[in-house]
């Protein structure tokens, strides 16, 4: 019998099928792939303790289709044969992998399938004095040029100082949607398998938008990722028993001061869950069989096992095709999972006993009693001063025309407020004007943390954004450290106004609404007592939300209530509540009354004006405040 024996042919349309696959609707993945090998170029050259610039440079122009996206790195660059072997075969030992310098390529792959994934790809790479080029379009055909002696123009086109490579995708596949820029900004900087190129003071990674002439469309900006604030709560090295084998493992987990996003909100931009590292490259993000836990959202952190580079290199498949997550069904990631998840389950259990107790109501029986009275009594004082549309619904009709007016005149709506990692915040800063601040006149923004980014450092209040004598304007900020605290300031003069802002991993969830409906109707919806809110603010008022929160770890309300409201049925604490319930339900409901024009007052004195009627709203309503939380 005649046999013969060969290799079997892989058909191009498999690369583009996988291409395809594995770049999906969104050209993030391809960029990450990019980012990944500059970082692994510039990895090689520090190997040999030489010094690099670490610069990523990322520019994208930004298309309905046809967007294009440059990256330009000044590593080691490619020559014509390196070009072949890394791009213009697929598959085969092409990545670093088979060298000591530990990188996390996977045999050229990456590169050619984030251009035919793309629809259009181009390489261009200066090396040893020489421009060499070549493309790869969207039927994975390859196309190399001769080289070129390299010109001072070549360079200064491309971008590169020395030696480097500049990659070009452009999309041609109509199913790719670019997302705009803060978006790819938000997503490049939370994309799990980056973090620790993104948190390396060696590399720096920036993205800037430019037009289809080349013109800047904005600054470039850096990304860069800090993980959540929170407190270390188990670090320890372990073993995972695999073939008779003990292999060495490290684990360190910790807890967010705040929820965290996870994976079914998230994704591969998820902030909670422990990063799977082989010591160099991230594989994945899990919390493994308590990936769903409510009581795991609070918990990140970073398993790190040498291993799985091992692996790697001798052709185990211990990460999926698509390289983003860990091959759950080899058997050294089975007993990975195992190991771990004998590490978590004490953790999770001491979680879910500290969440019952974050959840557990302070207030106690007599005090709900009370608020629930003085709620009913609220009512009837804000039906009997603003009448009946806002004692019904905390809304006015008049509030539609004229904006909620400043209490002293220039300050930050809300004056409290949270912003999502990553996520631009607009927050709007009013003015009575010409009265408080002229018109035209530069208004100075700050921020107190770096973990908080003013977008908007200069504004001025026109006369085209005037309705009734109220001027108002956008502030953009940016959040970067989850639980990081920033006060924004906006000074004009002696004249400033404050903004207290909490980064979040997630949005705040409501905490007025029951079964899609209000908790209770009227002007103020609720009162309770939070350990958790800030505590440079004794009392607050929600106006979104209808409720009146008490910190009780504010140092003034501690030392009477208790932070946990222990002592709150004694006769001291409830005079105490009924002093700053008495001072925010005056003030808001006289700030009402002087906004919707229910007393009289001159245009050049509403923060006084304000204060006038707060003062008599005190005198004519404390006691009945008082004798129901105090009598």
């Amino acid at each position: 019998m005649d046999t013969k024996r060969r290799p079997i042919h892989i058909e191009t349309r498999v690369l583009i099928q996988n291409a395809k696959q594995l770049v999906g609707d969104s050209p993030v993945y391809a960029l990450v792939e990019l980012i990944t090998n500059s970082d692994d170029s510039y990895s090689r050259i520090e190997k040999s303790d030489s010094k690099t610039s670490g610069l990523i440079h990322i520019e994208i122009v930004r298309k309905r289709i046809g967007s294009t996206f440059r990256v330009v790195d000044q590593a080691e660059g490619f020559d014509r044969q390196q070009m072949d072997e890394k791009i213009g075969r697929y598959g085969g030992e092409t990545s670093g992998r088979e060298s000591p310098t530990i990188v996390r390529g996977y045999y050229g792959r990456g590169l050619k399938e984030a251009m035919v994934g793309v629809g259009y790809g181009r390489v261009r790479s200066v090396k040893n004095g020489y421009l060499y080029e070549c493309d790869v379009d969207d039927k994975a055909y390859y196309d190399s040029k001769s080289p070129v002696t390299v010109k001072a123009t070549h360079k200064g086109r491309l971008g590169i100082y020395d030696c480097g490579t500049e990659v070009t995708l452009k999309t041609t596949r109509e199913e790719i949607k670019t997302p705009q820029f803060e978006r790819l900004k938000e997503q490049l900087q939370k994309y799990f398998s980056l973090r620790n190129i993104l948190q390396d003071p060696n590399r720096i990674v920036q993205l800037i938008e430019r037009s289809d002439k080349g013109d800047k469309k904005r600054e470039p900006v850096q990304i860069s990722y800090k993980t959540p604030r929170g407190k270390k709560i188990y670090q320890a090295s372990f073993f995972i028993n695999y073939k008779g084998q003990r292999i060495d493992a490290t684990i360190e987990i910790n807890r967010s001061e705040l929820p965290l996003s996870g994976r079914e909100e998230a994704g591969p931009y998820r902030e909670n869950g422990l990063l799977i590292s082989d010591g160099k490259a991230i594989h994945d993000i899990t919390l493994f069989k308590y990936d769903s836990s409510p009581e795991a959202e609070r918990l990140f952190g970073q398993v790190t096992c040498e291993y799985i580079y091992t692996l790697l290199n001798s052709g185990e498949e211990v990460i999926s095709d698509k390289r983003d997550e860990l091959n759950n069904k080899h058997p050294f990631i089975k007993s990975l999972k195992l190991a771990v998840e004998e590490i978590l389950e004490p953790i999770i259990k001491e979680e879910k006993m500290r969440r019952k107790e974050e959840e557990r109501d302070i207030e106690t029986r007599e005090t709900k009693e009370r608020f629930k009275k003085l709620l009913k009594d609220l009512g009837e004082i804000t039906k009997e001063e603003l009448g009946d549309e806002v004692s019904d619904t905390g809304l006015d009709e008049d509030l539609h025309r004229q904006p909620e007016i400043p209490e002293n005149g220039f300050a930050f709506l809300p004056p409290i407020t949270t912003v999502v990692s990553g996520k631009i915040k607009s927050i709007t800063l009013r003015a009575l004007v010409p009265h408080t601040i002229p018109f035209n006149k530069e208004i100075l923004i700050q921020s107190d943390s770096e973990e908080l980014i003013v977008h908007t450092p200069k504004v001025q209040f026109q006369k085209s954004d005037v309705i009734g004598n109220v001027a108002s304007e956008t502030v953009k900020v940016e959040g970067r450290q989850v639980g990081a605290l920033g006060l924004l300031t906006a000074r004009f003069g002696e004249l400033k106004a404050e903004c207290l802002i909490e980064v979040r991993s997630k949005p705040k969830e409501p905490t007025d609404i029951v079964d899609g409906l209000p908790k209770n109707k009227g002007l103020f919806k609720d009162i309770t007592y939070s350990p958790k809110e800030d505590p440079r603010y004794r009392v607050m008022f929600d106006r979104a939300s209808g409720i009146i929160t008490v910190a009780t770890q504010a140092p003034s309300v501690k030392m009477y209530i208790g932070p946990y409201g222990e002592n709150q049925n004694e006769r001291y604490a409830r005079v105490l509540i009924g002093e700053l319930v008495t001072d925010v339900v005056c003030r808001e409901i006289a700030r009402k009354k002087v906004e919707t024009g229910r007393t009289t007052y001159p245009q050049s004195n509403i923060p006084e004006a304000i204060n006038f009627e707060r003062a008599q709203l005190i005198d004519k309503y404390a006691h009945r405040i008082h004798k129901i939380l105090a009598g």
